[in-house]
């Protein structure tokens, strides 16, 4: 079944007769064309792709929609009264909500990333880009591992990393890279900055990079020199709760459980409070999607296809943080880890 079918077939679920979609990764996965603007309509019988100038030609070489010139009524013309038009209210700005309302003579849906959910389940090829990414990932981390020395800075650091990817043939990062030093590290989502290594640094590195359209994401910790107890013991107990939740991914979990068995662990070792995100979430074209693992993800339940990051992590302001990321791939009888760097405590010399 192509991806204009799952959408077709998806519409008696949802409810309407048709589908408008305008977010750029949605209508990327749709066409395989990028674009920054542009619109597709997905009715029972046809799928149609609306665009301006600057995408008619390039557009028109793909097969799976019939291109329209983007021009005045071009989507009502396609549209009746009677019909029901869904919308992704996640997605789609008040403003083109706004558009779309005033241009459309049928009724509006709104509709919760319809979209992003079909592309949760990922197909054979989308799941062998994934690998390839996540090959490009470990030769990243690895030449992270090589590059720590006394006075580098985590700028001059994720900017070494972002070059050798590229230069290795990657799209681009699939976020700003995320390289901790110390105390540092006690901030989930902290941005590299200025602080120099110095020995006896904890480093934390969460990383992601784009290859053919898809993300990766991975988090490792490096010990430059003797790890601090404190962060040595943390760690450990992060490891076990991130193998732990693991070992359960499997189809029809619910995600608000899955979340549970990390956070008992940590819990029970007195840190819960130290645990203060999700568990993961979706991977793909985007590097965060549906569906989203957190306390609250009583409604999502796994499915095989999905693809998702388990990443437990304990966070001590002005001692640091540790938190453990793997990509896991939901199969139809329990799971797979697809990223294979290893998990054991890592100590690197001082230079």
């Amino acid at each position: 079944m192509n991806r204009l079918n799952k959408v077709q077939k998806s519409l008696v679920k949802w409810g309407v007769d048709a589908l408008v979609v305008t977010s750029p990764v949605d209508l990327f996965y749709l066409s395989g064309i990028e674009m920054t603007s542009g619109m597709a309509l997905i009715t029972k019988k046809q799928g149609y792709l609306l665009v301006d100038g600057r995408y008619l030609e390039k557009c028109q070489k793909q097969k799976m929609l019939k291109v329209i010139k983007q021009a005045p009524k071009a989507l009502q013309k396609l549209l009746t009264k009677k019909m029901s038009l869904g919308f992704d209210q996640v997605n789609m700005s008040y403003l083109s909500y706004s558009k779309l309302q005033e241009e459309v003579p049928c009724e509006l849906v709104p509709l919760s990333s319809p979209i992003e959910q079909i592309r949760a389940i990922k197909e054979p090829e989308e799941i062998k880009a994934l690998e390839r990414s996540i090959r490009m990932l470990t030769m990243g981390f690895d030449f992270i591992s090589t590059r720590l020395r006394n006075g580098v800075s985590e700028k001059v650091l994720a900017k070494e990393l972002e070059l050798f990817w590229l230069n290795a043939g990657a799209d681009k990062l699939a976020f700003d890279p995320i390289i901790a030093f110390g105390k540092n590290s006690s901030m989930p989502h902290y941005r590299a900055g200025c602080v120099l290594l110095k020995p006896n640094d904890a480093v934390l590195v969460d990383i992601g990079v784009v290859v053919d359209g898809y993300a990766s994401d991975m988090t490792r910790m490096l010990f430059y020199g003797k790890p601090d107890p404190h962060l040595a013991e943390i760690y450990d107990i992060v490891l076990a709760a991130q193998e732990k939740a693991i070992k359960n991914v499997k189809p029809k979990v619910i995600g608000a459980n899955l979340y549970n068995t990390a956070y008992k662990v940590i819990d029970s070792a007195g840190y819960g409070k130290a645990f203060m995100h999700g568990l993961g979430h979706g991977i793909g074209l985007d590097v965060h999607e549906f569906p989203i693992l957190r306390a609250t993800a009583r409604d999502v339940h796994l499915e095989p296809g999905m693809c998702v990051t388990i990443e437990p992590g304990i966070y001590l302001p002005n001692i640091g943080g540790v938190r453990i990321e793997d990509m896991v791939l939901v199969t139809k009888t329990g799971h797979k880890v697809l990223t294979t760097c290893p998990k054991a405590k890592v100590i690197l010399p001082i230079v």
